[in-house]
């Protein structure tokens, strides 16, 4: 295990390769675009961390393709605790089966900080740091994204990225855009009439909370 979680160039196109020959062309075609947007807002905020968002982002729909229920094993094997609400959510399962195959297939990969960000990429937590909001915010915004509320999240996202006087400015614009896409998120699964997990009505709340200064 890589337990500074810096990797090389050399080591991010092996583990490209490899995440290649899981994915579907679409889903690996997405997983590149989320990594590149992840870099983008990283070299901003985190540029220390960037090989790692790179991993975390390459890493974060591995286990989008399995079966469901091959999911939600893995998601139970993963040691995260998942409320009953969310064991009713099996859109949410891969994000936490992925820590489950990181930790088997890619256990170089398998720090700390790339395992959380991968388990919260779909719901997110009320404890998420600047690395997790980067990889969430990356797979909703990221160009391929043709849906409307992933493209209205974009457009703002940025504007106010780029709008920006200093890093505070951009972590801000980044929380912002943390809960709109959660907001948005919201708003399809009641649209919808579908569940909505504890674990993502807690993480708007603390999204909020960073932007009010509570």
């Amino acid at each position: 295990m890589n337990m500074t979680e810096r990797y090389t160039e050399n080591q991010l196109s092996a583990l490209r390769e490899k995440i290649r020959a899981r994915l579907s062309p679409k889903r690996f075609a997405h997983t590149l675009s989320v990594e590149a947007c992840a870099r983008k807002i990283g070299e901003e905020l985190l540029p220390d961390a960037v090989s790692a968002l790179s991993a975390a982002a390459l890493l974060h729909d591995i286990a989008k393709e399995l079966p469901v229920d091959t999911q939600r094993e893995l998601a139970c094997r993963s040691g995260i605790r998942l409320t009953g609400t969310e064991l009713l959510c099996p859109a949410i399962y891969h994000s936490f089966a992925a820590v489950s195959v990181i930790r088997s297939d890619f256990p170089e990969y398998a720090g700390e900080r790339i395992l959380n960000a991968v388990a919260r990429h779909t719901v997110g937590c009320a404890e998420m740091t600047v690395f997790d909001e980067i990889v969430f915010l990356a797979d909703f915004i990221e160009d391929s994204r043709t849906y409307e509320s992933c493209i209205a999240v974009r457009n703002s996202f940025w504007s106010a990225f780029y709008a920006a006087k200093d890093s505070a400015g951009k972590e801000l614009a980044l929380h912002r855009g943390v809960m709109e896409s959660m907001d948005r998120t919201m708003q399809i699964l009641i649209g919808k009439g579908n569940y909505i997990g504890e674990d993502l009505l807690f993480a708007r709340n603390a999204q909020l909370k960073k932007i009010l200064g509570d």
